[in-house]
């Protein structure tokens, strides 16, 4: 497989990651921000690295300002800022595992509940995001990446055994 090939199909995971979750909200008859929707793609993925011992999706996330970002997934909804996602396009879950779409279900009956603004202050206070912004002002812009292992270990830790 080339590069190219490997960029589309890593790409092509988090695009349908998103979708899923825009067209489960549209299914409950919820809004989905940009805002959420990146807070459930970094939840996805910090959730299947500590169960499942391995990534969703081979994009960084990186730890800025205001939240954890998805750069390509930002680019691409970025326009809808606060205002809901509409979207008719459909997520292909035939890409996931029964395991992997466990995960999103879980993410997104687990984090929906919550609005974004307090998704964005949880993820300002876990590890994973201070770590990656340590020795940085509270407004210092970063493309710092919050790294695999660091989420893998800290959300394995708050698995109820």
């Amino acid at each position: 497989m080339n590069f190219l090939n490997m960029f589309w199909s890593d790409t092509n995971k988090l695009f349908n990651i998103a979708l899923f979750f825009i067209e489960k909200s549209r299914k409950d008859w919820k809004k989905i921000n940009h805002k959420k929707l990146q807070k459930l793609t970094y939840y996805a993925q910090a959730w299947n690295l500590a169960i499942n011992n391995k990534k969703l999706f081979n994009n960084n996330i990186e730890a800025w300002v205001n939240w954890p970002v998805v750069p390509e997934l930002y680019r691409e909804y970025r326009s809808y800022w606060y205002m809901d996602i509409s979207s008719t396009k459909s997520s292909d879950l035939s890409i996931f595992n029964k395991d992997e779409i466990k995960i999103l279900e879980e993410v997104y009956k687990i984090y929906w509940v919550y609005e974004s603004d307090y998704l964005v202050w949880l993820t300002h206070n876990e590890k994973p995001w201070l770590e990656a912004r340590w020795e940085l002002e509270e407004s210092e812009s970063s493309n710092n990446i919050i790294k695999d292992e660091v989420m893998k270990d800290y959300y394995k830790s708050k698995i109820k055994k």
